[in-house]
């Protein structure tokens, strides 16, 4: 379910409940990606700029992902 939400301002953090739900992802999740140095936090925050930076990489990942399981499934004809 995708949220709207408006934001003013120059530096804007977020809770890591609130980045799960905007990179659709759950909070486990979300904490293996800031364990494993892929986002970075600030006591117990995420910059949204960041956020928005990591968004556009994972949906590109996650894009190039389903090209490949799309390639996969017409070569094995399961397409």
């Amino acid at each position: 379910m995708h949220k709207k939400m408006t934001i003013t301002g120059t530096y804007h953090y977020i809770t890591f409940k609130n980045a799960a739900e905007i990179l659709d992802i759950s909070k486990k999740q979300l904490l293996t990606f800031l364990k494993n140095g892929d986002l970075k936090e600030n006591h117990g925050y995420i910059e949204l700029r960041e956020l928005s930076a990591f968004k556009i990489k994972l949906n590109l990942n996650r894009e190039k992902v389903l090209d490949e399981l799309t390639k996969l499934s017409q070569k094995l004809a399961l397409y």
